[in-house]
């Protein structure tokens, strides 16, 4: 009996051991989370990349209620894998100081660029001048360098990338010129190169090419001569800055956009598709995607959201992927500009590596909503940054929204402050007048609308992404809808007709 019970012993032991051994092989499953920041004036987001431990490092934006812009302090944030955060304002005496932009920095010791603008108080922005701060993983500041450029216009869109041998390439433009700066790791200029229109173009980025042979500035306008294809890659040469060569990408592709290498010697692009036909009076807004071989060709696209609502790009990185078969595309479905008078939702699709659509989602619908920045995370959800503002309300009293999706697409953690609707599909307009739209990627769905008895006066199926609901018929009034999935409820709600 007890040589049993000790093979018994031992037996669940070697079970037990096996199991721990096999559980640390699985991909660890990180929950969701969404917190909304509010600092008591604009608190504006901008980019988040991931750090050395699988979270988040990033920036927001923060200025106290001011009619002016300019007079903001930015706050580095830390987000772990479960949503605990940490964080630190960068601050100078008498100086306003605005970070928009950072990156990742791999040359020892390790961690991150910032870039960003400034000027004293009590001067115009024609004094702003450009700051670099050279942080590492723990976030300790190890050095700062300032450049003030003869244009004052310049650096209102800039962009950094370290190079293959440790230098650093700080890009930034207006409409008519493109300037590049190489830095030193420790900061001091090495060289710089100041070019103008037709060469120079609106900056939307810089990267490697498919290859990582060359630097890519990806633009907005440079070589353009008519016709439809106007957002443009400049090779430079990293060692002299010179520009080597360019192309264009797809047509009708426009900023906000992001390009980087894809593995296999291709490129996977992301941004704002912008359609104008001039024969019928309009422009499709669309949130596209593209994998492009290397003579710049498609190879698969997709194009997402629909042309009835303005649909744009998250306007620092609507693009990313840590996983090669998993990738995230995002923007705002629903733009009106910096002010919205309308509710809008973030938009953030999951896509295989041919972009083929995993899923769909659509966060808010509460609020207005403007889509800044969306990161990958090796767990295989996504990190989301956007501004929020109650309809109404002005845009220097906007809030700081940080999202985390799981590899579901769900929110399954503890939320912090407000949490934020999350929505396999959406009904707009809302309020409306004689018709009204259902948009989901689900597929086999069905709309019940009630009127207020409770009685069915329509069902329908849907078919294809995007359904309209012919309300023409019914008076004004407020009208039960329910989305449903074999039986089970996706959405629910009451859409209004107006007289």
């Amino acid at each position: 009996m007890q040589k049993t019970d000790r093979r018994s012993i031992s037996l669940n032991l070697l079970l037990l051991a096996m199991f721990i051994v096999l559980f640390n092989c699985l991909p660890a499953q990180q929950p969701g989370f969404s917190m909304r920041l509010d600092f008591g004036g604009d608190d504006a987001p901008s980019m988040f990349v991931l750090d050395e431990n699988g979270g988040f490092v990033g920036i927001i934006n923060i200025a106290p209620p001011t009619d002016s812009f300019y007079v903001h302090q930015t706050a580095i944030f830390r987000i772990g894998q479960y949503g605990d955060t940490t964080s630190f304002k960068i601050a100078k005496q008498d100086t306003s100081l605005m970070f928009y932009r950072l990156t990742k920095v791999k040359n020892e010791p390790s961690g991150y660029m910032l870039m960003g603008l400034g000027f004293k108080f009590g001067d115009t922005q024609y004094s702003r001048f450009t700051i670099f701060l050279r942080l590492d993983n723990e976030l300790n500041i190890l050095w700062q360098k300032i450049y003030r450029f003869n244009d004052p216009y310049l650096g209102y869109s800039y962009h950094g990338l370290e190079l293959t041998n440790n230098d650093f390439l700080y890009a930034c433009s207006n409409l008519n010129k493109l300037y590049l700066l190489k830095l030193s790791p420790h900061g001091d200029s090495i060289t710089s190169k100041i070019t103008t229109y037709p060469e120079a173009g609106s900056l939307w980025g810089l990267n490697y090419n498919a290859d990582s042979t060359k630097v890519l500035a990806n633009t907005e306008g440079a070589y353009y001569n008519g016709g439809d294809s106007i957002s443009s890659a400049i090779e430079i040469d990293e060692e002299t800055l010179e520009f080597t060569s360019h192309w264009f990408y797809p047509i009708n592709l426009r900023g906000p956009y992001r390009s980087m290498p894809y593995g296999g010697n291709r490129m996977l692009t992301g941004g704002r598709l912008q359609w104008y036909h001039y024969d019928e009076d309009r422009v499709d807004w669309l949130i596209s995607a593209y994998i492009l071989d290397s003579d710049h060709k498609i190879i698969h696209q997709v194009h997402r959201t629909n042309p009835d609502t303005i649909s744009r790009a998250a306007e620092v990185y609507g693009i990313d992927y840590v996983d090669p078969t998993i990738i995230y595309l995002g923007g705002t479905h629903n733009l009106q500009g910096m002010v919205g008078h309308q509710p809008s939702w973030i938009y953030i699709a999951k896509l295989n590596d041919t972009l083929g659509v995993e899923y769909e989602k659509y966060l808010g619908g509460d609020a207005y909503y403007w889509t800044e920045n969306i990161t990958a995370s090796p767990d295989g959800g996504v990190l989301i940054s956007a501004a929020v503002h109650d309809i109404g309300i002005s845009y220097f009293h906007r809030d700081a929204m940080i999202i985390k999706l799981d590899a579901n697409g769900s929110i399954t953690g503890a939320t912090e402050d407000k949490s934020i609707p999350v929505a396999d599909a959406i009904v707009y307009p809302n309020p409306g007048e004689d018709q009204f739209f259902v948009r989901t990627a689900l597929k086999n769905c069905q709309i019940i609308v009630y009127d207020v008895s409770g009685k069915q006066i329509i069902t329908k199926q849907l078919h294809g992404l995007v359904t309209s609901v012919d309300m023409n018929n019914f008076p004004p009034g407020h009208y039960p809808y329910r989305l449903q999935l074999q039986g089970s409820k996706i959405i629910s709600g009451i859409w209004i007709k107006q007289e």
